[in-house]
């Protein structure tokens, strides 16, 4: 078993992580689109 806070600091990673993939997925969306102004 881990500790409770390595738990949270994978899921906080995690987060982030996708966090990141999220924007970057959205700013190249908006930019196919034609929206030049980032959204973030």
């Amino acid at each position: 078993m881990y500790p409770t806070m390595s738990n949270y600091q994978v899921l906080k990673t995690r987060f982030y992580t996708g966090y990141q993939e999220l924007k970057k997925f959205i700013n190249l969306l908006a930019e196919g689109l034609g929206w030049k102004r980032s959204l973030f």
